[in-house]
């Protein structure tokens, strides 16, 4: 799409530190970025691995746009801090399920 003059953002995605030497490969640095925790929430290991390439990710493209699909956790507040923009779209369950929750 790029070739064609299509303008698009790259979702980042990763397994664990050893895809860190390939995986950012072809991303610009200081563009914009999206990333997804769909699903990562629910297990510890996938949470520990999400986190390290998140932070991986942010030190090695310094974006100045994020856009974030699904929970920010909060061990990516701090990293997320060094980034100009954040957008958050959350999941549709954990929006449903907060204003069953809340009321709202």
């Amino acid at each position: 799409m790029q070739m064609n003059g299509i303008e698009t953002i790259p979702t980042l995605g990763w397994s664990d530190d050893r895809s860190f030497e390939f995986c950012f490969e072809g991303i610009p640095k200081n563009g914009v970025v999206a990333v997804s925790s769909v699903g990562i929430c629910n297990n510890a290991a996938h949470k520990r691995l999400f986190v390290r390439g998140f932070e991986k990710a942010i030190e090695v493209l310094e974006p100045t746009t994020v856009l974030f699909f699904g929970q920010i956790l909060d061990e990516v507040l701090g990293t997320l801090g060094t980034v100009g923009t954040v957008v958050h779209y959350p999941h549709s369950f954990d929006v449903k399920f907060k204003s069953i929750r809340y009321g709202g």
